[in-house]
């Protein structure tokens, strides 16, 4: 009847090249971006061609590059050639040497635009058009964003270089503000912007210290100023062009290498396995098979082994320095031994500063609306002491050890306060002080006058816990250590201070004191554990405010969970689960006045009484 559909439905054998074109179109889809301010097919005024995008989803695309042709690879393992997907992907495609060097060359050219910069650098590097390396069954990263996000993320790094090489000729400018249709920086009073968001950009362009990233690409031998100038090295800059072109390709899950049969493993992984974290996996191929990648095999020795420390994994974390976070065992010890087995000069450990600055600038898939990551989503206070302790921790390159770089950082950092906290403190206590006040970033002189005045048992726990370094045979100048170990790191404690210690910061302090007390309970202090450190981790509270620490939900209580040789956990815990919990591996966490339980004791009890998490609902009624 006229009233009712009839579908019919067609079978029929399709070629393998039929199926193979069908996959390259829906991988094209994922792949390449729709509009682009360079796609002259697609920048039509059309409205109706305009209307099949959604207003969210043009609005995303505009502020991107056109990508490159999809590289369809067939994934059949091949033990024997544990490269084999990257081998078949890069295939015969070889570096445009003279538009690489074009690019370095001309990259403080004023008259050279980004423009031309982004197509130098696209026929240059072959190792872009890996991005779009995928094959029919497995168009996954391991980043868990689109392929084209990664390549657009790619393309933000370089141009973060770009820009941050001209500052002073319109680069400032394009990190900012982003660029317009003609890739020309847009105009500083933009009508067409947000009037928020353009009030943030302009706020960043102001307020931004850019004699200190100009200063950081000239301890990386990029820039180096002359009496007329500054000038920059075309083959130092080379190296780092090359570096961002390659370092996220082995986010493509197709290109992961497999641990070759002639060894037992690499970095943890073992013969024959696929080396899933992308950074390891990259960094076995620069080792082993270095002419896979033409645009690194076609460097100088010299720059292969700039690329080769500045990306290999040294577990360094900023935020972990900058909030004086962690002790100097897990924060520096990787990197100090990265520096001295290989002899880094301090000009590589600039650059490794560089590749981190432009890799997190471009962390949004928006390369044509500028470093938005830093412009618009990130504290710029933050970034600002990013920028400052980049030179010194280039002091890991000299005699001093972990601990005393760490040490002189706390204390240049005291002195920077505003108002003044007066000399550096001394003695006991000192470090933890100082540790505090970095990881409240707030009202310094409030969190010292706490700290002094928390019960003893509290900040004693606090002084001895925060002043052990993990590390033999190192301790702080002004608070010398008994030099036993492990040290503890508390994961997300400058959250905590920043969340809950904004309102209550005795509160948050005497929260970090049980937590460290009930860790030291699960990893008694050794001389044999003097140079290792164990991390805690306190997700589970670092969001929430002293009252709803102290008073969780009826029945349940906080614990301390041991979950490896080097890792616990907090976790909120039904009462009734804790029947039959093991209480050598659990603690429970008591954030109220300890009277009658002394913390040697904790242990014992807990076992005789496994009703004891009722305690803190009893005994709650706050001092704090």
């Amino acid at each position: 009847p006229e009233t009712e559909d009839i579908v019919i439905t067609h079978w029929c054998w399709k070629t393998h090249e039929e199926m193979e074109n069908l996959a390259t179109r829906f991988i094209r889809r994922t792949v390449n971006s729709a509009p682009s301010v360079s796609d002259d097919e697609m920048q039509g005024d059309d409205p109706e061609e305009q209307g099949q995008l959604s207003i969210s989803e043009a609005e995303v695309l505009r502020h991107r590059v056109p990508a490159p042709d999809p590289v369809l690879i067939s994934t059949v393992s091949d033990p024997d050639n544990p490269l084999g997907a990257l081998v078949h992907a890069v295939g015969e495609r070889k570096t445009d040497w003279k538009r690489a060097k074009n690019a370095a060359a001309k990259i403080r050219d004023p008259a050279y635009s980004c423009k031309a910069f982004h197509d130098d650098i696209t026929a240059a590097f072959p190792e872009l058009q890996l991005y779009c390396a995928v094959s029919a069954n497995d168009r996954a990263t391991t980043s868990g964003r689109t392929a084209d996000d990664e390549y657009q993320r790619t393309i933000g790094a370089l141009f973060a270089v770009f820009w941050s090489m001209r500052l002073d000729i319109g680069g400032m400018e394009s990190f900012c503000l982003g660029l317009d249709r003609s890739w020309k920086p847009r105009p500083y009073d933009d009508q067409h912007r947000d009037a928020e968001e353009l009030q943030k950009r302009q706020a960043f362009m102001k307020n931004t210290p850019w004699d200190a990233i100009t200063r950081l690409l000239i301890d990386a031998q990029l820039l180096q100023k002359t009496k007329s100038g500054l000038k920059h090295d075309p083959d130092r800059t080379l190296a780092i062009l090359v570096l961002l072109a390659l370092h996220d390709i082995m986010k493509m899950n197709a290109l992961l290498p497999v641990v070759a049969k002639d060894m037992k493993e690499y970095c943890g992984y073992k013969t024959g396995e696929p080396i899933n974290d992308h950074d390891i996996a990259l960094s076995y191929v620069l080792e082993r098979y270095p002419g896979a990648l033409p645009s690194y095999a076609g460097l100088p020795k010299a720059q292969r082994d700039s690329i080769k420390f500045t990306h290999c994994k040294m577990d360094y974390n900023m935020g972990w320095l900058v909030q004086a976070e962690a002790p100097p065992g897990a924060l520096f010890k990787t990197f100090k031994q990265v520096i001295s087995a290989g002899k880094a000069p301090s000009c590589d450990v600039a650059l490794y500063f560089v590749h981190w600055f432009a890799d997190l600038a471009a962390a949004e898939p928006c390369p044509l609306e500028g470093c938005e990551k830093f412009v618009l989503k990130f504290p710029q206070r933050v970034l600002t002491q990013f920028l400052d302790s980049f030179s010194v921790v280039q002091n890991l390159g000299s005699d001093k050890t972990e601990t005393q770089v760490l040490e002189d950082y706390l204390v240049w950092r005291w002195g920077k306060v505003e108002p003044s906290l007066g000399p550096p403190p001394s003695g006991k206590g000192s470090i933890a002080q100082m540790r505090a006040t970095l990881m409240a970033q707030g009202d310094s002189s409030m969190i010292v006058k706490t700290f002094l005045e928390l019960p003893a048992e509290d900040q004693n726990t606090l002084a001895e816990e925060m002043s052990v370094t993990g590390i033999r045979n190192q301790a702080y100048s002004r608070e010398p250590h008994s030099g036993s170990g492990p040290a503890i790191l508390i994961y997300y404690a400058p959250a905590l201070m920043q969340r809950a210690g904004r309102s209550n910061p005795r509160g948050a302090l005497r929260i970090l004191a049980e937590v460290f007390r009930q860790a030291r309970e699960l990893w008694p202090l050794s001389e044999g554990e003097a140079d290792t450190s164990v991390t805690v981790r306190i997700d589970a509270i670092k969001e929430l405010e002293v009252s709803a620490i102290l008073r969780p939900e009826s029945g349940y209580t906080w614990v301390l969970t041991r979950t490896s040789g080097i890792d616990a956990t907090v976790k909120l815990v039904s009462v009734s689960a804790l029947q039959g919990t093991d209480f050598k591996s659990n603690k429970i966490l008591c954030f109220t006045p300890r009277v009658a339980i002394k913390s040697s004791m904790m242990g014992k009890v807990n076992s005789l009484f496994p009703t004891l998490p009722l305690m803190p609902r009893v005994r709650r009624l706050s001092l704090w």
